[in-house]
């Protein structure tokens, strides 16, 4: 694979869900333009609100009514519907890595998200949208959405801990195309939403990231997915794991979307977040893990709800580290060895309690036994 980047000088930061609700109080109601009448207004082939509370269908509010199905994991907690969004809910995804036992959407396969060229043989000009909320960094590569089966089509990734360290970046995928863009412009922070756009002319790609554009790609041989179903949440087709993070407002569309259609699309997204008080839901539990005496150990916890968010570190019970996350200390043998770690995230409205992690402590004598 071979990666590239794109650099602006113009770097728009992720909005937090907060943040988002601060810019709609300003805004006239009046006037103000509503999302979906926006994305209406541009007329796409298909288009998934995410907007249900509970169920297998998600509705498609474009004209096409091609319905899609929530598939849930075998513990019926992956996907979680209703949860703050755009105008009103957003759906979240556990994760799983490469686990058949995840959660995801399901977009039955049709020429509405996988337009073909007159020849039925190259892709057609389409473009499609969505927003993301990674919450917390993948092990590696993992897909909010896919409309592919390998070698064919195209997926968007979240890059993982194995391919850019403590960062990760978003990547537009067409692989044949032979395209494998990811964008260190964007760094992601995690608990933040963005706005994410692929438009594809027959010929190049480009991909936007918050209203900023990158590209073009040329992806000549392009070749679509022909007769597979779109998977949001779900990396199955391209044979990646799956996401971690808030999904909403799905569209799809057989055109190619303007610069100032994408624009719009990001500024009136992101007048219009629906965030009522929330107490704090833990994503992501600290982990178990084991390092040598005298090194540095780090646990992390992912959490949602209102802001600000308050952490309390306990170790065997006690308080201990920062009010914040990451909690970083050097640990000792034997006293640290087979401690427990635990946090308590509050916020104005509540508190969660994360499940408890275990630190396993090795010393680093290593004796040599010497025959006499």
């Amino acid at each position: 694979m071979k990666y590239s980047g794109s650099n602006s000088m113009f770097q728009p930061t992720a909005l937090p869900l907060m943040a988002a609700v601060v810019l709609l109080v300003g805004v006239p109601a009046a006037n103000a333009a509503t999302y979906p009448n926006t994305i209406l207004g541009d007329h796409p082939s298909a288009y998934y609100r995410l907007e249900e509370t509970s169920g297998t269908t998600a509705a498609d509010a474009s004209i096409n009514n091609s319905s899609a199905t929530y598939v849930y994991n075998s513990g019926l907690n992956d996907p979680q519907l209703g949860l703050p969004g755009i105008d009103t809910n957003s759906i979240f995804f556990n994760g799983g890595g490469f686990s058949t036992d995840v959660g995801y959407v399901d977009i039955p396969a049709s020429a509405l998200i996988t337009p073909l060229a007159p020849d039925n043989v190259h892709g057609a000009p389409f473009s499609t949208e969505l927003w993301v909320q990674p919450t917390s960094q993948p092990a590696t590569y993992s897909v909010p959405l896919e409309m592919a089966q390998y070698p064919n089509g195209w997926n968007i990734y979240v890059s993982g801990a194995d391919a850019n360290g403590g960062t990760s970046y978003f990547y537009l995928n067409m692989p044949n195309g032979v395209l494998f863009a990811g964008q260190p412009d964007f760094p992601i922070s995690f608990l933040h939403w963005y706005h994410l756009v692929v438009t594809f002319d027959g010929t190049n790609a480009l991909f936007y990231i918050n209203g900023v554009s990158h590209g073009p790609y040329a992806v000549p041989n392009y070749a679509p997915a022909v007769g597979s179903d779109a998977h949001v949440g779900k990396g199955s087709g391209v044979g990646w794991t799956a996401f971690i993070g808030g999904v909403d407002e799905v569209a799809f569309y057989t055109n190619v979307l303007t610069l100032n259609q994408v624009t719009n699309h990001y500024q009136v997204g992101t007048n219009s977040f629906s965030a009522p008080p929330t107490p704090p839901s833990i994503v992501s539990d600290p982990a178990s893990t084991t390092n040598y005496s005298g090194l540095p150990v780090t646990f992390t916890v992912g959490a949602t709800g209102t802001l600000p968010l308050h952490y309390k570190w306990l170790k065997n019970g006690s308080p201990a580290g920062p009010d914040a996350t990451p909690y970083t200390f050097t640990c000792q043998y034997p006293a640290d060895n087979n401690a427990t770690i635990q946090v308590i995230v509050t916020n104005n409205y509540g508190s969660k309690t994360s499940a408890v992690a275990t630190l396993t402590v090795l010393t680093n004598l290593n004796l040599d036994r010497k025959s006499t």
